[in-house]
């Protein structure tokens, strides 16, 4: 393995993370204010 692989991952993985989190938090979100 090359010590690449040790630093820290791609930026765009760490961007795509956070927009499925936020696409969940929102979702989750959604069906909470539906449900009342």
């Amino acid at each position: 393995m090359s010590a690449d692989t040790e630093t820290e991952p791609d930026y765009r993985f760490t961007l795509a993370n956070e927009r499925t989190f936020l696409a969940w938090i929102r979702t989750a979100l959604g069906v909470v204010w539906a449900a009342t």
